[in-house]
């Protein structure tokens, strides 16, 4: 895990869609963010799912409950305060937990901007078209 420093930055655009608000400054407190995405072989290991593919490739094809189930039982295993009380369709989040969550829009837009232009980014141009 990497620690991001609290920041002000614009997030939004005025030329997007309507859900995206426009441009608009936003406060964000310091958060930790993984320094890769999650393994496959890391998210079969905490859901206890079948083994599908190669392990070190980043999980894909996950759903947003999916995704809170995985970082609730990853919490778990671990000792934390799960982020996430889930009741069927119903999740509610517990700001104050200490356990893993997904990143807010404002925090992933963030961490996204400000990432190296010496680390490889890898998009659908220089991908081939398959995860790395």
């Amino acid at each position: 895990m990497m620690l991001i420093s609290k920041s002000d930055f614009t997030i939004g655009n005025n030329a997007g869609t309507s859900y995206e608000k426009g441009e608009h400054n936003v406060q964000l407190s310091s958060y930790y963010i993984s320094k890769s995405e999650v393994t496959q072989e890391l998210f079969y290991g905490v859901t206890g799912k079948a083994f599908e593919s190669e392990e070190n490739l980043p999980m894909t094809n996950v759903s947003w409950y999916e995704a809170i189930d995985f970082c609730n039982r990853l919490s778990m295993l671990q000792g934390l305060t799960p982020a996430y009380t889930i009741s069927g369709t119903n999740v509610i989040w517990n700001q104050k937990a200490n356990g893993y969550r997904l990143l807010t829009e404002a925090e992933w837009e963030y961490a996204a901007k400000t990432k190296s232009k010496q680390e490889q980014i890898w998009l659908k141009e220089t991908s081939e078209g398959k995860p790395h």
